[in-house]
């Protein structure tokens, strides 16, 4: 009697004879198509149907891929240029407005007052002499509703060569306070009136008279109760010195 030996290995495992299989490679298998699973890097295929589109590039701030930062971990932002690095620009020169040629006509000089050198009228060119059309007291009969005469709050057309006049200490008392000007109030720059010589208190500050500003015109607003009985006129003076 003897026993057979056969070759270790031959039937263990599967029980199966000449198991003579090499061992499985690292990464899992040859097939087509692992190296893409892997990630490697497959170029692609040449020719006109081919969609391939290279890989776009990061528009960080830091440049390069993704920004890439230094060793110390920041990007690299570096600060922009000053602007006096390119030099400043100076600014435009200032253009001197050109001084308005006008001429006064003799209505306009005979119903006007000279003072240094400029002429004070009324803007309607009422005589300075001339008395006002109704006293300053107030209505006997009168509410909220009643307001100036439609005569006051007319819109006036500014004359070419006038602005509205400036009342300064020297104006008030000899321009203003001495005449009547047909009025109670002259209503000066920024609606300051001041009584004239038919006014309750001759040369002296009243209040603020409002008025509508238009493109070379305008209106006074009415007043209302106890003072719709009061009359005023804007007052003007030329803008250059005419004597």
């Amino acid at each position: 009697w003897f026993v057979a030996q056969w070759p270790s290995g031959s039937m263990g495992g599967s029980g199966r004879r000449g198991d003579s299989r090499s061992p499985p490679r690292r990464g899992g298998g040859s097939r087509r198509g692992d190296s893409r699973r892997r990630g490697r890097y497959s170029p692609p295929p040449r020719g006109r149907s081919s969609r391939y589109s290279p890989p776009r590039r990061s528009r960080s701030r830091g440049g390069g891929r993704g920004g890439q930062r230094d060793r110390s971990g920041s990007r690299d932002r570096r600060p922009p240029p000053r602007r006096e690095e390119f030099g400043r620009i100076p600014p435009p020169a200032r253009r001197e407005e050109p001084k308005k040629e006008f001429t006064v006509t003799d209505e306009q000089k005979n119903n006007s007052v000279e003072c240094n050198g400029y002429l004070y009228a009324a803007i309607d060119f009422t005589p300075p002499s001339q008395l006002a059309p109704w006293p300053t007291t107030a209505p006997k009969v009168y509410d909220y509703k009643t307001k100036t005469d439609l005569s006051v709050t007319k819109t006036q057309t500014l004359p070419s060569g006038w602005e509205l006049a400036e009342p300064s200490d020297e104006v008030v008392e000899k321009v203003i306070k001495p005449f009547p000007w047909g009025t109670h109030l002259l209503v000066c720059n920024e609606g300051k009136s001041y009584w004239t010589s038919q006014g309750d208190n001759p040369g002296k500050f009243e209040a603020i008279w409002d008025y509508d500003k238009h493109p070379g015109r305008y209106t006074l607003k009415a007043k209302f109760g106890m003072r719709s009985s009061w009359h005023g006129i804007i007052f003007i003076k030329t803008i250059n010195k005419v004597i």
